[in-house]
């Protein structure tokens, strides 16, 4: 699958500055893979998440597993893992989506779980 070719990825780079464009799509490549949805499946989950009256929020579970993820599996220092995780955030926000998730929050969740410091 070529992302580049999804307008929710074009979205997401839109207006970034090179350096920022090359981490950015990075993770969402990244994420895609991790979740092997593409991109228009996953801007779709965050549409039914917003419509759906007490939705759990399967988006937001999903990134933090995300965060997780690539602190574990990855070994990616908490600082370029944050990086992903915001990337991530900017995608779904570009889209018309923003997730009620943080990065303190996913940080809180690693440290507690994972015994991370």
């Amino acid at each position: 699958m070529k992302l580049e070719t999804f307008i929710e990825v074009e979205k997401a780079l839109r207006g970034l500055s090179e350096k920022s464009r090359k981490l950015n799509f990075s993770s969402l490549k990244s994420y895609v893979k991790f979740t092997a949805l593409d991109p228009k499946q996953l801007i779709e989950e965050a549409k039914t998440d917003k419509i759906k009256p007490n939705s759990s929020g399967v988006s937001e579970e999903r990134l933090y597993a995300f965060y997780k993820h690539l602190l574990t599996k990855n070994g990616l220092s908490k600082k370029l893992a944050g990086s992903y995780f915001n990337a991530v955030r900017i995608f779904y926000k570009k889209n018309g989506f923003p997730l009620r998730v943080t990065l303190t929050r996913a940080l809180k969740y690693a440290e507690y779980v994972l015994g991370i410091h």
